[in-house]
């Protein structure tokens, strides 16, 4: 009895053993078949048709399949080309493979369905295994500077030669299942398409950058040139001759050019402030020039000292110039006068203001 059950499970074993030896077999045979010598190793991808076969599930298999599993390890070994076998043209565009086909019986799909994009028979992964030795074997230089590494810092001549690599990348004829399987499988050493997509994004992104700068430069020459006019403009309107000034508002303008020209020196001005709020000079001239005029001739068109001290000048010949108007216009327009004691009221001393009041008085009487 114990010799019956132990022959029973030897025989059990035996049938389970020999499907997966069969695609054990099969795949080393697909891929000897396959090398060549532009090959690289295929070791990776042998090893992953071989553990495929190994996880063939035991249950499951009806007739049907079985016999779809028969005839794909018979029918379908690959030469250098690809899967044998002509591919049909479905009315959705897709194509579909003797072999294809024969996967999707196994896993009791119709060929109308979404293609598959992962393995489950065991069988089918050993086939995308080798498929996806296949592509390694078809363009493998190409493949090779397609899939090196890239940022954003790489040189942008290698990167338009590895966009070229991709592109030339000559993929199997794959149907549109087998195509799907073996894009899925994470076996490809690279996907050219996505690969090369990925470079042109970077291409891209360089070239706005590029743009950028070169505006950002030539946005920063405009500003410095612009900025000694303008500080020699400043100077000009604070050394204003205090003599030759008929109104307040002369002496005002002349202070506030004078105290403009000090800022832009520091690197303050209105001028400066507005160009990087609005982003006109690039924040990377902001960082490096702060504090500092952005061009180094705009310090030498006063001196420094002079344009401190004028100010104060200016402030007293102001004061003379309210004092003087307001005697033109006491003579002509009272009311006038008065109006130009309450504009300059907080300017001018008190004892003035009382005078100028009095006289305002003495012409109303």
């Amino acid at each position: 009895m114990l010799s019956l059950t132990l022959a029973i499970i030897a025989s059990t074993a035996a049938v389970n053993a020999a499907p997966v030896d069969d695609c054990v077999e099969a795949a080393t045979s697909w891929i000897a078949g396959i090398q060549a010598e532009q090959c690289p190793p295929l070791f990776r991808y042998e090893n992953a048709a071989v553990d495929a076969c190994r996880a063939m599930p035991e249950d499951g298999w009806t007739r049907s399949t079985k016999s779809a599993r028969k005839a794909l390890l018979r029918d379908c070994a690959p030469s250098d080309a690809g899967f044998p076998g002509a591919k049909a043209q479905l009315k959705d565009g897709r194509t579909l493979s003797h072999c294809s086909e024969l996967i999707l019986m196994m896993r009791g799909l119709a060929a109308d369905d979404a293609p598959p994009t992962e393995t489950t028979m065991g069988v089918d992964g050993m086939a995308v295994s080798v498929g996806a030795a296949l592509f390694a074997c078809t363009t493998p230089e190409a493949i090779a500077k397609c899939r090196l590494p890239f940022s954003l810092h790489t040189n942008t001549a290698r990167l338009e030669e590895q966009v070229l690599a991709c592109d030339s990348v000559e993929p199997p004829a794959f149907d549109t299942v087998m195509r799907s399987l073996v894009w899925g499988s994470g076996l490809l050493p690279v996907d050219p398409e996505k690969r090369a997509s990925e470079i042109r994004d970077v291409l891209a992104e360089k070239a706005r950058l590029k743009a950028l700068k070169e505006k950002a430069l030539a946005d920063f020459k405009v500003a410095r040139e612009e900025e000694v006019g303008r500080a020699q403009a400043l100077s000009d309107a604070c050394m204003a001759i205090p003599g030759e000034m008929t109104l307040p508002t002369e002496a005002d303008a002349a202070i506030a050019a004078c105290d403009e020209l000090l800022a832009l020196w520091r690197g303050e001005d209105s001028v400066r402030q507005e160009l990087e709020s609005s982003g006109t000079l690039a924040e990377d001239y902001q960082k490096r020039l702060n504090g500092k005029v952005l061009n180094a001739a705009s310090l030498h068109v006063a001196d420094e000292a002079r344009v401190t001290a004028r100010p104060e000048t200016l402030k007293v010949r102001r004061v003379a110039l309210i004092a003087s108007h307001f005697e033109t216009l006491i003579a002509s327009d009272v009311a006038a006068a008065e109006a130009w004691i309450d504009t300059y009221r907080d300017d001018m001393d008190p004892e003035w203001v009382a005078d100028a009041l009095d006289q305002v008085l003495a012409a109303t009487m």
